[in-house]
């Protein structure tokens, strides 16, 4: 289970002048995205959920392979999706899942520095408790034998925050997941994998998601 978060700049893309069926279509391929950026969905299921006919969503799906001269992504020559083995990968996705990513924690640092001037003891992020991480995760590549070496699920290091006991199963499994593919995708980059489909996977991506995970576990807490 995860969501999507819609990046504010499809409204200024191309794909808000193609026909209303295409449109539709690449919005429920992106509701539909896991963490990975691919849709693992058939023609067939499109149709069922989008109300339109199997010729129609191929002829969409066609559409959304094609080169895109007007597109403001050079990657992959506009293209928005493209087939893989089991579905369709979102060209864009993890290069934009980084970006929200990133915005998410320059806020969270945003509000923690307003919480120190103002003297607050950083209640609006959350209060320390025993067993989190300080407000600097550490990264998934540290190997250290500090006591930061305790912070989240288990002893391994990796800096991420413990999913409170206390939520109900509809919110603890998408956390569950989601710190699930963090763990992943540190361990890809270990084993020398830096691309994910055509994103880059990199350090500095990981400790984003790590960050964003962490700011979300303290909402909670």
């Amino acid at each position: 289970m995860t969501f999507t978060k819609l990046d504010r700049g499809i409204a200024q893309s191309s794909i808000m002048a193609e026909p209303p069926v295409v449109f539709k279509v690449f919005v429920t391929v992106l509701a539909m995205s896991d963490p990975d950026g691919i849709a693992r969905v058939s023609p067939v299921f499109l149709a069922t959920v989008c109300h339109l006919l199997l010729d129609e969503v191929h002829a969409a799906l066609s559409k959304l392979e094609m080169p895109d001269p007007e597109s403001r992504s050079l990657e992959a020559e506009g293209r928005r999706i493209r087939r893989v083995d089991g579905g369709f990968l979102v060209i864009n996705y993890l290069k934009y899942r980084g970006r929200s990513l990133k915005e998410a924690e320059a806020e969270r640092k945003r509000l923690y520095r307003q919480n120190v001037k103002a003297g607050s003891n950083r209640e609006e992020v959350g209060p320390q408790v025993s067993g989190q991480c300080p407000d600097a995760s550490p990264s998934p590549f540290s190997h250290s034998n500090s006591h930061e070496e305790g912070c989240g699920e288990g002893q391994d290091g990796d800096g991420l925050l413990p999913i409170p006991r206390n939520l109900p199963f509809a919110e603890k499994d998408p956390l569950t997941v989601w710190r699930a593919d963090i763990r992943e995708h540190a361990r890809l980059l270990k084993k020398g994998r830096t691309h994910i489909g055509p994103s880059r996977l990199t350090k500095e991506t990981v400790d984003q998601e790590i960050a964003a995970f962490n700011l979300r576990i303290r909402d909670l807490s």
